[in-house]
């Protein structure tokens, strides 16, 4: 799992699950899907703020969303984060194919409507 505070105040958690267990997973299979999962867990600001999320695969020939309009790339809008909520849980499913490196990065950029920026970046090993 990796977490950050996104300016100015707002939590934020991504990590890949298995799918049956919801466990967390930091070694994946072959030929196996998973969720990734990006969880804005609340807003300490003192406004309500617009969130883009853009998350990356760096080598989609090994690990690819699967219905993404790229496979390298999945990106959602929260709207009007309000002071003291959370948007929870986003999940899209992602693809371990044959392993290349057997190590990759998932890569999660969010950013406010305010121009704070945030990067998270979640290394996985593949079996």
């Amino acid at each position: 799992m990796e977490k950050g505070t996104l300016p100015p105040g707002i939590a934020v958690q991504t990590r890949v699950l298995d799918i049956g267990s919801r466990k967390e997973i930091g070694r994946l299979k072959e030929l196996t899907r998973y969720e990734h999962e990006v969880n804005i867990a609340e807003n300490l600001g003192l406004w309500a703020e617009d969130i883009f999320v853009l998350s990356f695969l760096r080598n989609p020939t090994q690990l690819h969303y699967e219905s993404t309009d790229k496979p390298d790339t999945w990106e959602f809008l929260i709207e009007s984060l309000e002071p003291n909520h959370a948007a929870g849980q986003k999940v899209e499913l992602v693809k371990c194919e044959h392993p290349l490196t057997h190590r990759d990065i998932v890569e999660v950029k969010l950013l406010t409507g305010r121009n704070h920026q945030l990067t998270l970046s979640l290394k996985v090993e593949i079996a």
